[in-house]
């Protein structure tokens, strides 16, 4: 061994035996496990929170598709009514408490499944029908036209036709 390795493992030797050093690599050491501990809890967190959070998610579906299942139960036929709760009168009898003025005459209302027949009329016929103001007839297709009416009156007519009696 030479002179200046001699020297350099006696100073590696000092450095090794020192207290300060050692107390420095300890706390080093210390510091690591605390970082690796302090990112351990962090991932045990976060995988908590995720799994809190798909808990919710599935919570709320299935409240959802609950929701729409007893919904859609209640949409068909009603429950039946207890036998108590129906009310019947005898036909004959009048109640004292109505007066011969008040009482409400029965109309009578007509109804069939049948619609009425429509009346077809010419083109000519139906521009007829607008006098002076804008209309037309637009071909949009094989045999089919469409009414085209530029007047706002007109306009708000026909749709409110067409809103009453859609089917």
């Amino acid at each position: 061994m030479t002179d200046s390795e001699s020297k350099q493992s006696r100073l590696l030797d000092f450095i090794l035996q020192d207290d300060e050093y050692q107390a420095f690599r300890s706390q080093v050491r210390q510091n690591c496990l605390e970082e690796l501990r302090r990112l351990k809890r962090l991932r045990a967190r976060r995988r908590r929170l995720i799994l809190a959070a798909a808990a919710a998610l599935l919570m709320a579906l299935a409240s959802a598709l609950l929701l729409s299942v007893s919904r859609a139960a209640g949409r068909g036929a009603p429950p039946p009514v207890a036998q108590e709760l129906i009310v019947s009168s005898v036909s004959g009898k009048r109640s004292p408490h109505l007066d011969e003025e008040a009482a409400p005459v029965p109309q009578i209302a007509e109804s069939s499944d049948e619609e009425p027949p429509i009346a077809e009329i010419s083109d000519e016929e139906l521009l007829a029908l607008f006098g002076d103001r804008p209309c037309g007839l637009i071909e949009v297709g094989p045999g089919r036209k469409r009414l085209w009416v530029g007047d706002p009156q007109d306009q708000a007519r026909i749709v409110g036709y067409r809103e009453a009696y859609r089917p």
